[in-house]
Formats: structure tokens, sequence, C-alpha cells
């Protein structure tokens, strides 16, 4: 009995994650709607997700490092939210477009400090036999929390202006920095690779970040075994092997999601809906995506993964397309619906069985050898094909129009499932 209520004070830093994630959860989006708000462009959106994508690559690799270097926990997750709150009422003061860039730049670094003391709190708080329930705890946490940031800022940004709406998740950010107080330092840290033990464990993570494994090359403690310390004899990857298929698929997904994620709210604004109506389609397709996450399990059990990631991308590719079909067609409140449910088909259903089942294929394909180095080269492909996406969605919309942006997003999704079944038949 002491010990089960031992474990649970010292779960009690979770919670954290609801406040965290309402603060959190939307802000990608949010920041777009801001931008345009503040009569900026959807170039201006697209430099601020790729300003931001950069700043995930590069937080990544040094608060990945920074924590296994000094085996803390409570500073870096404080740090990281109280660089929350500091730039969330910055951007909400700065009301000029380059100055909203540039702090959203620093608050995504920021953020990410406290990506690698979460994995470690839970593997260092639970046994090991409890970590996918510590993990899946964690997200199921996250998710809460998401779901009501977007019920949040969809309900207040009906009736306020974007600054004060972002003003208002400051507080939710010094909640989430409260709860700091129940995290204890562990006696017995572990390493960062311990999540490679698991499927369930490496799934979850690269649910909240993709870019978990990416390493600054040379930058290791002297004495310690590094993933980038390679011979070479031993090359990292061979020729015709199934992970390089896998690593191409996963670089021209994240262009097209990234295309389509950075385009889709500003495009809804440019029909003339507002913040809240944006907000609300948002919302509902979290809301879908976190209960098919929870699902897929038992949807992808037992059948050949690659057909199912491939049946996914084509329906979350075909959505994209007639997204863009919608935008030429339709107006007014058969737009808005069209737009609510073909999200919620790409980017609820069809992203959450695409990614649970690529996770998989990932896991599998990097087999037993070099496993870091391999899953840090794939963070790299996701952190570049977030950074491209995001400008090629900007000038397309601009340019173009943003029914041309979704149907190019579409394109690149199908294309990846094209990648990925031929990576099959040749790994045959």
């Amino acid at each position: 009995m002491p010990l089960k209520h031992y474990r649970d004070r010292s779960a009690r830093w979770l919670y954290m994650m609801v406040p965290y994630q309402i603060a959190y959860g939307p802000l990608s989006n949010i920041i777009i709607l801001y931008i345009l708000q503040i009569n900026g462009t959807v170039v201006d959106a697209s430099y601020a997700v790729a300003v931001s994508n950069i700043m995930w690559i590069a937080a990544s690799a040094f608060w990945g490092r920074m924590v296994e270097i000094y085996d803390k926990r409570k500073i870096f997750v404080a740090s990281s939210l109280l660089g929350l709150a500091i730039s969330l009422a910055g951007i909400a003061l700065i009301k000029n477009v380059l100055g909203v860039i540039i702090i959203y730049g620093i608050l995504t670094f920021m953020v990410i400090a406290n990506s690698m003391p979460f994995n470690m709190l839970i593997m260092e708080t639970n046994p090991k036999d409890r970590w996918a329930h510590g993990f899946s705890r964690l997200q199921m946490l996250s998710t809460i929390g998401v779901v009501f940031g977007y019920v949040i800022t969809a309900f207040l940004s009906g009736f306020l202006p974007l600054d004060y709406v972002i003003l208002m998740l400051v507080p939710f950010s010094i909640i989430a920095l409260i709860f700091t107080k129940f995290i204890h330092e562990p006696t017995s840290p572990f390493p960062k690779l311990s999540i490679l033990s698991s499927i369930q464990v490496l799934g979850g993570r690269f649910l909240s970040n993709p870019l978990l494994f990416i390493k600054i090359p040379g930058f290791a403690r002297r004495g310690n075994a590094s993933s980038t310390n390679l011979s070479a004899s031993q090359p990292i990857l061979k020729k015709g092997e199934y992970i390089n298929n896998l690593y191409i698929a996963v670089l021209v997904f994240f262009i097209g999601s990234t295309i389509f994620n950075t385009a889709f709210p500003a495009g809804l604004t440019a029909q003339g809906f507002s913040n809240s109506d944006v907000l609300s389609v948002l919302l509902v397709g979290n809301i879908v995506q976190a209960v098919i996450f929870y699902k897929s399990g038992m949807l992808i059990e037992k059948r050949v993964k690659s057909k199912v990631a491939s049946s996914a991308l084509m329906v979350r590719g075909l959505g994209y397309i007639s997204v863009g079909i919608s935008f030429i067609l339709l107006t007014n409140i058969a737009l808005l619906g069209a737009s609510v449910i073909l999200y919620t088909i790409a980017a609820g259903i069809a992203y959450a069985i695409f990614y649970a089942t690529f996770n998989t294929m990932v896991f599998e394909a990097v087999g037993n050898e070099k496993r870091g180095t391999k899953l840090g080269i794939y963070s790299g492909f996701v952190g570049f094909g977030s950074f491209v996406g995001a400008p090629i969605a900007g000038y397309l919309s601009y340019y173009i129009g943003y029914w041309f942006a979704f149907m190019a997003a579409g394109a690149f999704i199908i294309a990846t499932a094209g990648v990925i079944l031929l990576g099959r038949k040749s790994a045959k």
C-alpha cells in the first residue's frame, strides 16, 4: 500500500499535461490565423511554420543532449513552461508579423525542452513492464488538453480578437508550471535509447515528437557510447534495405502534410469563415483522430501493415484533393460542411491509422543494429520534410490558389503510398 501511495504521488506531475496542452496544443493553427489577422499573408504564415520547424529540429537535438548530460528533469520542464508563458504574452503584445515569427520560433525552441524529460520521467517512475501504461496515460492527458484547448480557443475567438485569446492561454501555462513541484528527480536515470525497447513506447513518443532521436554529430560525453560514432566498415544503411524506402516515404509524407496543414486554416479564412469556425473544424478532426489513435491497435492487428498504411494514405490523399475541389465548387455553409467531413476523414481517421501503422513498420525495419542512428535519420527526414513543405504551401496558395495547394498536398500523400508499396515489392 505505501508503495502504491508513493507512485500515485510521484505521478501527480502528469496532470500538468492538460493545462500545458490547452496552452500549446492549438497554437500552430492559431499562429497562422493570427498572422493573417495582423495583415500578414499566407506566405508570412508559411515562414512562421518553417522557422518553427527549424527551431524544432535544433531544439530536439540540443535539449535531448542536455537532458542526457545533466540528468535533470524539473529544471528543463520548468524552463520550458516559463518560456511558453513569456512567449505567448510576447506574441499577443507584439502585433508585428516579423516579431510574431521570431517569438514563435523561440517558443518552439523552449517548448521542446520538456519533451525528453517527460519521456525519462515516465520510465524512471514506473517499472519497465508499466512503461507502455505510463506513456498511454501521458498521451491520454495530452489529448484531453489539446481537445480542451481547441474548445476554449474556438469559443473565445467567437467574440474576442486572437491577440486576447492568445493572452488568455498564458494562465494555463502558469498552472502547468505549478505542477512541476510534484516532479522528483530520479535516483536511477535512464538513457534515451531505452525507449527503443518497446514499440508501444516508441509509437507514443514519435507521436508527440517525431524528431526525438536527432543527434548533434560529435556532441557526446567522453567515454559514453554514441550512435553517431560509426565504423567505416559498417555502413548505416545497406543498399536495398526496406528502411531506405521508409525514409523516402516519410520525407514525401511530411512535405505533403505540411503543405495542407499550413494552407488549410488560411484557406478557410480566405473563404470568409471566422476564426471560431476554423478552430471548430480543427476541433472535430482532432477529437476523431484521438479516438482512432486509441482504437488503432484493433484496427491494424493481424493485417498487412504496408497495405493498411498505403490504403490510409490513399484516403488521406484523396481527401486533400477533394478539399481542393470543394474550394472550387462550393461556398458558404456547404463549403464549411464539406471541410468538416473531409478534414475529419483525412486528418482524423486516415492519419491516425497511417501513423500508428507506419511507426510499427519503422520499428520493425530498423532491426537490432544501430537503432538509435537509424531512427535519428528518420527524425531528420521528418524535420526536413516539414521545413520544405511550409514555404511550398505559402507560395502555391498565394500565387496560384488554396485549391491547388490542397491538390498538391494530396498528390504528395498518394505518392507516399506508392513509395511504400514499391518498397514492399522490392523487399520481397
